[in-house]
């Protein structure tokens, strides 16, 4: 009597199921997978299928409005109906929910096999939800999402349903704004599954993004490459000033690298992590400039050509010294009119006036904050005076950000020496001939256009008369230890260095600084 009954309530069921089904499928408005729609068919088939009815205007104005805002994805819309107050209390058995779930997620009638096998699993004690995970990232549903254009998302069992939703519109964002086109079923499950159970960061995610061969083959300029960053990883265009200076520093040899690391190290990018309950983490370039030894680069600002009425000019500056990860550089012209020292008795680089103006005064006045990022604190040898009979104990070294060049480095740097005289230990380097700004020149320094006369002086040490005619120059101090406020080292105009017996300290010469910038 009893296995009797039981049959019978089964039979009763299968019935009802089949009944369920041929009233679903009499409703014109589901869609096949096959079928292209619009995102207001995919609601109103949510409603269809799930409800058994057709949609109320409130409701649909909502669930319309998450997918074409951006607030959500297909399975985030389809869990909710599935499991909406309205559906629960249908309390449909197991045979019935596994029907639904069919005709929702794939667009036909269960087959026999797959449905005997999911009804298995519920009544062995699988929740909904697990089973809604598998139909839910199927790639039937896949394709029925994308055939309404719509991303159909991955759903993540054991994480609460706004949380996925907001790693899966993450992923999204990226896909649309990067990549102009919906995520691949594949890449989204990755995504998604990798950041919601925080196996990496969204920086680590957009990288990806950005360093696709698909996104390179794009073949973005550097405008539009800098505005789908501000898209994708601020959330919002560009500002004027910020893009500005974006463009400014690609064209002086900043990598597209190395602005993608601003963009996911910002503020703004972490408030976007936070607001998809991701982790930002952080990003150090690693395609860093290809510089070479001669190279001229652009880096900070300073007063130069006299105008102080239409602002700063670029500084050039010359790489001295490539290194793994920072290059040596020193100023194309000379900069400034400085004296070496101001106070007098013995005077060392250390305690000299200069180096305190270069190392505050100019420091601030060249570089924005986020330069003076890339200027590290080096640690600077100083020797003594290599012809001083007063002092041969060794000096301090000292750790500057901005310094002068040693008497070993311009004789190490610019190229063959031309003439050695032994007589007065003096050195003559042709790539020593170095001009003042027009702003330096204003201040007073004095200057040369080298002419035919100092050709004739000059054609017996290796100069051919180009190197020499219209050449301008002046003398400039460098570091290497003066030992009393009467003596000095510098280069003279003639690009000489060595000890000038006439480089007063107080004098003013002309000050080209030295420094290294990381990349």
């Amino acid at each position: 009597m009893k296995k009797h009954s039981v049959k019978i309530t089964r039979i009763i069921s299968v019935l009802m199921s089949l009944l369920m089904v041929i009233s679903v499928i009499s409703f014109p408005s589901l869609k096949s997978k096959a079928a292209a729609g619009t995102i207001d068919d995919f609601v109103e088939r949510c409603y269809t299928v799930t409800l058994g009815r057709g949609s109320d205007p409130d409701g649909f104005a909502d669930w319309k409005g998450q997918l074409t805002d951006g607030k959500a994805v297909g399975i985030h819309v389809a869990y909710g109906f599935l499991f909406s107050p309205e559906y629960t209390k249908l309390n449909k058995i197991p045979e019935d929910y596994v029907t639904d779930l069919y005709m929702l997620f794939m667009g036909r009638e269960p087959d026999e096999a797959g449905f005997n096998d999911w009804v298995g699993q519920l009544k062995d004690g699988k929740s909904r939800v697990e089973v809604f995970a598998g139909f839910a990232n199927s790639q039937e549903f896949y394709d029925i999402c994308e055939s309404y254009g719509i991303t159909a998302g991955r759903f993540v069992v054991g994480y609460d349903r706004y949380q996925v939703n907001d790693v899966n519109l993450f992923v999204e964002r990226l896909y649309k704004v990067c990549l102009n086109r919906l995520g691949d079923r594949g890449g989204q499950r990755d995504w998604v599954e990798k950041l919601i159970k925080k196996q990496i960061t969204g920086s680590e995610c957009a990288r990806s993004f950005i360093q696709s061969k698909e996104y390179k083959d794009l073949g973005l300029s550097d405008e539009d490459y800098v505005e789908n960053l501000y898209i994708a990883l601020m959330g919002r265009a560009s500002d004027a000033p910020g893009k500005a200076d974006w463009l400014k520093k690609l064209d002086d040899g900043m990598t597209r690298d190395q602005v993608f690391e601003g963009f996911v190290n910002s503020v703004e990018f972490d408030g976007i992590c936070k607001t998809y309950g991701i982790d930002r983490g952080s990003y150090k370039a690693t395609d860093i400039p290809k510089y070479k030894v001669g190279d001229i680069i652009k880096f900070g600002k300073y007063e130069q050509d006299g105008n102080e009425s239409n602002g700063k000019e670029d500084i050039e500056w010359i790489v001295l010294k490539v290194e793994k990860d920072r290059i040596y550089v020193t100023s194309k012209y000379v900069l400034d009119f400085q004296p070496f020292d101001t106070v007098g008795g013995e005077v060392y680089w250390e305690t000299s006036t200069l180096r305190k103006w270069l190392n505050n005064d100019f420091y601030n006045c060249a570089f924005s904050e986020s330069e003076k990022q890339a200027i590290p604190l080096s640690t600077v040898k100083n020797l003594n005076n290599p012809r001083s009979y007063f002092h041969t104990e060794p000096l301090n070294d000292t750790n500057d950000k901005v310094f002068l060049l040693s008497v070993e480095d311009a004789m190490t740097y610019f190229g063959e020496c031309i003439y050695y005289s032994d007589e007065y230990d003096f050195y003559y380097y042709k790539g020593l001939f170095v001009a003042p700004t027009e702003y330096v020149k204003m201040k007073g320094i004095p200057w040369w256009t080298l002419n035919d006369d100092d050709y004739d002086e000059y054609k017996n040490w290796n100069f051919a008369r180009e190197d020499i005619i219209g050449v301008q120059c002046t003398e400039w101090w460098l570091r290497t230890q003066p030992v009393s406020d009467d003596e000095g080292n510098e280069v003279w105009a003639g690009g000489r260095t060595g000890y000038g017996e006439n480089a007063d300290c107080f004098e003013e010469k002309g000050v080209r600084p030295a420094m290294y910038i990381s990349y």
